[in-house]
């Protein structure tokens, strides 16, 4: 029997507060944006603000420390998709009027920054950007799974718990 939480050690725990002990494990984003630059030899460096890895960090320090491939048993059918979007077609065709940081009395979820929002035309086109089906903006971005992702973009020769899932 596989466990999706490894060990008990892996996990978080505090006495009487099992109801939180068992929303804690681990963090699940339906979506994350990061920078990655791509660098002359061939590697690349991961820029992300939200996280506790060295900023910036190489693409095979990111994937091990932040996406941890190998700490989870994801089935195929959830396996995690990348939308990889040139920084000049990014900041053409990016828009966000910042909705999707709303509920649905109108309060921020958590409050915005401080400067204007990405907005051009009233176009809000975020959705669209965070959507992973590879036919919406393909002829400006690509969609990845893991695997060809880290075969993208890494230094190192692919692991075998990537292999598997072929």
């Amino acid at each position: 029997m596989s466990s999706f939480f490894g060990s008990r050690d892996d996990c978080d725990y505090t006495k009487c507060y099992c109801e939180e002990n068992i929303y804690r494990p681990f963090v699940l984003w339906d979506y994350h944006v990061v920078m990655l630059e791509q660098l002359d030899d061939g590697g690349a460096l991961v820029w992300d603000l939200d996280t506790t890895l060295p900023f910036p960090c190489s693409f095979d320090e990111y994937w091990t420390g932040g996406i941890q491939p190998e700490e989870w048993n994801i089935p195929p059918q959830y396996g995690r998709c990348f939308r990889v979007i040139p920084c000049a077609e990014y900041l053409t065709h990016f828009s966000s009027d910042r909705s999707h940081m709303k509920s649905e009395d109108g309060a921020w979820l958590s409050p915005p920054p401080e400067w204007d929002p990405i907005l051009k035309n009233g176009l809000n086109n975020i959705h669209d950007f965070i959507c992973m089906d590879p036919n919406l903006l393909a002829d400006i971005s690509a969609v990845y799974d893991e695997r060809d992702m880290y075969r993208r973009y890494s230094r190192k020769p692919i692991f075998n718990s990537l292999e598997d899932h072929t």
